[in-house]
């Protein structure tokens, strides 16, 4: 998948954004290789689960609800060991343990399809990336450059009207 393709519904154009709707819906599966595994393999269930919860928190607008990349680190090696809940952490590990825990505090989605996902509930939505491109000044962004043929193509429309309207009354008769 790249990172950004028009093609996609209007919310899901940007991959960060795709990739928190889907986690959000519980269809991590959506966002797994299927040769991975993910459907036969508990074991692989749990542990992309635990990434995409991580991956969840790491794309967050908000820089404060953001873990570290100590955290990050920490956890992904949790991950790799499968120790994929955050009480599995060891004593010495209090601080990143708190960050972690204060970071997941509100309850997982309720459906009972989602128990692996401990997802934050209740985010606004991030804005979309079509009303970010309306402000933004490259011209070698294809958002932009369609915008910019548009208004071209409709400038040369209206010029082609009134020259047709001004030719109208100079060639009739007064």
């Amino acid at each position: 998948m790249s990172a950004v393709d028009i093609s996609r519904h209007k919310d899901e154009i940007n991959l960060a954004n795709l990739a928190i709707n889907r986690i959000q819906k519980c269809a991590v599966d959506e966002l797994i290789d299927p040769c991975l595994g993910f459907h036969s393999d508990n074991e692989v269930k749990m542990m992309a689960t635990s990434v995409a919860e991580l991956a969840f928190l790491c794309l967050q607008q908000n820089k404060e609800m953001r873990p570290s990349m100590h955290v990050v680190l920490k956890d992904l090696q949790r991950i790799k060991n499968r120790e994929c809940k955050p009480e599995n952490l060891k004593e010495e590990d209090d601080d990143d343990k708190e960050e972690l825990k204060s970071m997941q505090q509100q309850p997982p989605p309720s459906p009972p399809y989602c128990e692996e996902a401990a997802l934050l509930k209740n985010i606004k939505q991030p804005p979309s990336p079509i009303s970010v491109t309306e402000i933004w000044d490259s011209n070698n962004t294809t958002p932009n450059r369609l915008k910019r043929q548009r208004k071209e193509e409709d400038k040369e429309k209206t010029n082609e009207y009134l020259y047709l309207r001004v030719a109208t009354k100079a060639s009739s008769p007064a």
